[in-house]
């Protein structure tokens, strides 16, 4: 009877099946949509708040609970890059439940309560109902949100980027949250940046608050002396702190709101913080006609300690170098490569506050330097290639470390002499003499390698091969401290030497080490280690070009991250 029904009535056949398969449909549903990370209240054992400043608070009471549990309902899913989250503080809120893992959420609260969110677990984000936002911020525990939010903002603008200014010490009362009037005080020394500024259009002393104070005093000294004691207002025309020369200042802001009938906050403020009044640099080139392999130092007046210098030339430098302090004198070395062209080379300088110039620099070479080049083949079918691993001693990912070591060795390099006041400070090589492995590699020489790593890989060389035997003593070619000892994949068992203004040497391919980084070295005394050949140590076979490893030890010097020809440098250094 049932069969003829269905046959009659094929929809209510249909209709059945549909009603049927309902529960599974919603439960594949609910799989896929519920979150993993939603909280149960009924489950949940306690919840504690981690602010950004530390303080730590535990909540089991029902209403407490159930009011943070709200805090993840009626939520509305945003981007991640609804704000820089990242860059924001934000509060822990961690849900204990009942024989489970505890949950994790991230508050970004807001005095806009349109704009509180939190993050799930996942990554996700989510903006807060606004009624629940409310009924949160007004809590204890989040006090804090009101104190960085509505303690007022000091900006001041000079020379450079806009800089916040913060209070040594306040008195600041206003409307909080749901209507509470709150008071803050503080009194502790701020870390404030030193503000650069001169006389120019751009450079002008400007202050500004986010929420403009009745009455701003200033008290500007030079040392003990007050240069200027009035208010704000009548500091339109700075030029009355100009100076031919950098100089430092001190400044003091007392910021003022007056209590008024309807005011939402009223207080005080003080702020002291550091001016300079920042110069253009000048620069002289020392020797500004060299050859190549050369090198020579700029000399920079009114340099500000600490600040990097922009550099724009195709001298091979980075875009930022460091510059040393030189008995009081700034100076940064300029070292002139194997591949500059002869003439006239501009280099362009830029500061941090955004002074510019420019020097010009001569590559004069009376007869241009001739460097070799050299093709070596390593053959993947010779046994001893392979046994000697040349082909992955110099490869492009090998270059590239070692090109990464000289960088932030470079950027790490001592403020100071460390090599010493002898006027052939550089006087030694590292093996006891001059002489070069015939047939290996000499500085500037372009190298080209075939091998079964790299189709064809062109390289310039570095320093130059010196010629020793096997365990011969290597030693330090001047005075410094060991920044780097151990292995490179290009250079084998490497010591490298700072000897302090960007200035390095480096002894590679040794058999083995015999000093640390940080030990001193003394010139043709300190032993590094022994001749060897674990890196791309090899000479040319005149016959069929192919790579024979061979004992050396391969020296190189170089000024800010630049190679020079290492023999310029054993006449010593002079800055005059």
């Amino acid at each position: 009877m049932t069969k003829n029904l269905f046959k009659k009535n094929p929809t209510l056949f249909i209709a059945i099946c549909i009603a049927l398969f309902i529960p599974l449909i919603i439960a594949v549903v609910f799989a896929f949509t519920v979150n993993p990370y939603s909280v149960t209240e009924n489950n949940l054992g306690k919840i504690s708040v981690q602010t950004p400043d530390g303080k730590s608070y535990e909540f089991t009471d029902e209403k407490v609970c159930s009011l943070y549990v709200s805090m993840t309902e009626n939520t509305t899913e945003v981007d991640s890059h609804f704000d820089t989250f990242e860059e924001k503080k934000f509060y822990e809120i961690t849900f204990f439940e009942n024989n489970t893992d505890p949950i994790v959420y991230k508050f970004y609260p807001s005095t806009n309560l349109a704009d509180c969110v939190y993050a799930s677990p996942d990554g996700k984000y989510f903006i807060i109902n606004k009624k629940v936002a409310e009924k949160i911020l007004t809590r204890e525990e989040f006090a804090s949100v009101d104190n960085e939010n509505l303690l007022p903002v000091f900006t001041v603008s000079g020379l450079g980027e806009d800089l916040v200014i913060s209070p040594d010490s306040y008195d600041w009362t206003y409307t909080a949250i749901g209507g509470a009037v709150t008071s803050l005080n503080g009194n502790e020394k701020a870390n404030n940046p030193v503000v650069k500024f001169d006389d120019s259009k751009e450079g002008k002393l400007e202050m500004s608050f986010n929420k403009k104070p009745d009455s701003l005093s200033l008290v500007i000294k030079k040392g003990d002396d007050d240069i200027f004691n009035d208010k704000y207002e009548n500091l339109a025309d700075v030029s009355v702190l100009h100076y031919e020369k950098d100089t430092k200042l001190s400044l003091t802001a007392v910021a003022e709101w007056y209590k008024l009938d309807d005011s939402e906050y009223y207080g005080t403020a003080t702020y002291t913080f550091d001016l300079l009044y920042d110069c253009a640099p000048t620069y002289k080139i020392l020797n500004p006609r060299l050859p190549n392999g050369e090198f020579t130092f700029l000399f920079i007046e009114d340099f500000n300690d600490g600040e990097l210098l922009g550099i724009s030339s195709d001298l091979g430098l980075g875009e930022k170098v460091h510059v040393y302090d030189f008995n009081g004198v700034k100076v940064t070395p300029i070292p002139l490569t194997s591949k500059l062209t002869s003439g006239e080379h501009v280099i362009k300088l830029t500061t941090e506050s955004g002074h510019e110039s420019s020097v010009k620099l001569t590559v004069a070479n009376n007869t241009p330097p001739v460097y070799k080049k050299q093709k070596l083949i390593i053959d993947e079918k010779k046994s001893d290639n392979n046994k000697d691993g040349l082909a992955e001693a110099c490869t492009k990912a090998s270059l590239k470390e070692f090109d990464e070591l000289v960088k932030k060795l470079t950027d790490e390099s001592a403020n100071k002499q460390l090599f010493g006041t002898d006027s052939k400070a550089f006087g030694y090589y590292p093996t006891g003499a001059a002489t070069l492995t015939a047939g290996a590699s000499e500085y500037g020489m372009e190298r080209t390698i075939l091998s079964y790593n790299e189709t064809e890989l062109t390289y310039t060389s570095m320093g130059q091969d010196m010629s020793c035997k096997a365990g011969q003593e290597i030693k330090a070619a001047a005075n410094g401290k060991v920044a780097y000892a151990g292995k490179t994949a290009l250079l084998g068992n490497t010591v490298i030497i700072d000897h302090g203004f960007g200035i390095l040497t480096y002894y590679g391919n040794l058999d083995s080490i015999s000093v640390k980084v940080g030990d001193s070295t003394e010139k043709g005394e300190t032993v590094l280690g022994k001749a060897g050949s674990t890196g791309f140590a090899c000479k040319i076979n005149a016959e069929n070009g192919s790579a024979e490893k061979v004992v050396t030890c391969h020296y190189a010097v170089s000024l800010n991250g630049c190679f020079i020809e290492p023999r310029r440098i054993y006449g010593g250094i002079s800055f005059k």
